[in-house]
């Protein structure tokens, strides 16, 4: 498995798609927080010091959400996949004689390590620049409130890329069906957001109303599974306990579904 991986992520790390793929989200990541602070300097938005450390926190967590490089993870790496069974590699791998359970798992690891660093790399990128840009340093740099929810947030950023890193493999490498795999998370994005959105929309119709009723605590609930929601929730610098513990236990829930499903699937599949 060891070498398997290895040979994985060497491959992964010399693919074209990666270099495009590192080289576009590394300008995002220096574009985003560089474009808000040009609007404010030629809009004249002047704003405080703890507003300017606010900006500068939620530029370094806003990546961890469904932003620009996450979809474009899961388009460049679902070609990376697809390109697998079209140079023969997993036929190959399987003629050496690696079992189809390794050969998947180790495949799924690899991406969900790419597509994290990649992810992880373009909010460092983000807040080191918006700490320039908005003096964070000079408020003293991180606090360990601060640390401690980055950590929360990158354990949560990674479940949620599991998950869609579960689909990708169930559709490209489990199914060999290429497009789909492109196009179900994003459907599950467009979903998550209708379904978000109602939500919010209930709630705030009941809070206005000061209503406390068992709709409510559904409600709640199901906004807690949304993996859009999970998302957006973490540049929110702000997380109840409750939270943390949903964010954590249905992400793992549903990528380890997607990956048994995905497992079923290509052991059963006949490579060519």
């Amino acid at each position: 498995m060891r070498n398997l991986l290895r040979t994985d992520m060497f491959r992964f790390l010399k693919s074209k798609q990666f270099l495009i793929l590192s080289i576009i989200c590394g300008i995002y990541s220096l574009a985003y927080p560089a474009l808000i602070y040009l609007i404010q300097e030629f809009a004249s938005m002047a704003t405080g010091k703890a507003q300017q450390l606010m900006y500068a926190k939620q530029f370094s967590f806003s990546s961890f959400g469904l932003g620009i490089p996450l979809l474009l993870t899961i388009i460049m790496f679902t070609t990376v996949l697809a390109n697998e069974f079209s140079y023969g590699t997993v036929r190959n791998k399987i003629i050496v004689g690696y079992s189809r359970t390794k050969i998947y798992l180790s495949l799924a690891i690899t991406t969900l390590t790419f597509m994290f660093g990649i992810v992880f790399i373009s909010s460092i990128l983000s807040f080191g620049l918006a700490g320039i840009l908005f003096y964070y340093d000079n408020l003293g740099g991180m606090f360990i409130y601060d640390i401690g929810y980055y950590l929360i947030g990158l354990v949560i950023a990674l479940l949620i890329m599991a998950v869609y890193v579960s689909i990708v493999m169930l559709f490209t490498v489990g199914l060999n069906k290429t497009a789909l795999s492109i196009i179900v998370p994003i459907i599950l994005i467009f979903f998550s957001v209708i379904i978000s959105t109602i939500c919010d929309t209930f709630l705030l119709e009941l809070s206005y109303q000061g209503l406390d009723t068992n709709f409510v605590d559904i409600l709640t609930f199901i906004k807690c599974i949304n993996i859009y929601y999970q998302s957006v929730k973490i540049s929110e610098l702000s997380l109840e306990y409750y939270e943390i513990i949903a964010f954590i236990i249905f992400p793992l829930l549903g990528a380890g579904l997607f990956t048994f499903l995905g497992l079923l699937a290509f052991n059963k599949k006949d490579i060519k």
